[in-house]
């Protein structure tokens, strides 16, 4: 779900927790647990590219992208990272998660950045190749949120202590 439907759900009380980018929600009733830093790498097919050397966002915007959709907050931080280099990358689809994004690299139709994190889970996707982007290098922290309350749910409080333990 979307940064600001996660922020929107605790706030309402439909939703205890939720993992979001740190940067992203605010914390005037909500409390914040960093969890790792987010960076992103490109896939592509292996047909659009010779080698896996970092390759600077500028050459990522000349390949057909395959990106979320622009509500998605990850979409939002690529837009701007584009838009701050005054790139214009050729999207040539999107949509509501990355896995349709991901099977279009793999069938050879399109390239995408997603979040090194979600590769690393998956494992090898035959026929891509994975670049990591530079120029600049960018992260993002990606947070576990939840309502402050008193007195605290005690999910809420395991989960904390699950997640500090881990840190």
């Amino acid at each position: 779900m979307s940064a600001s439907a996660i922020q929107h759900r605790l706030d309402e009380g439909s939703l205890d927790a939720g993992v979001t980018y740190g940067d992203s929600i605010g914390t005037d009733l909500r409390q914040v647990q960093p969890l790792y830093e987010e960076t992103y790498v490109l896939l592509a097919p292996a047909h659009m590219v010779e080698d896996t050397s970092p390759i600077p966002w500028a050459k990522v915007a000349d390949f057909p992208l395959s990106l979320l959709v622009p509500q998605m907050q990850n979409r939002r931080i690529l837009d701007r990272i584009f838009l701050d280099q005054g790139l214009h990358p050729d999207v040539v689809a999107e949509t509501s998660g990355f896995t349709a994004s991901m099977v279009m690299a793999r069938e050879g139709l399109a390239a995408t950045v997603v979040p090194r994190v979600l590769l690393r889970s998956l494992g090898d996707l035959k026929g891509t190749k994975v670049l990591p982007l530079i120029d600049p290098v960018v992260s993002k922290p990606i947070c576990l949120a939840t309502l402050t309350r008193d007195p605290e749910l005690p999910t809420v409080e395991a989960l904390r202590a699950v997640v500090t333990s881990l840190r």
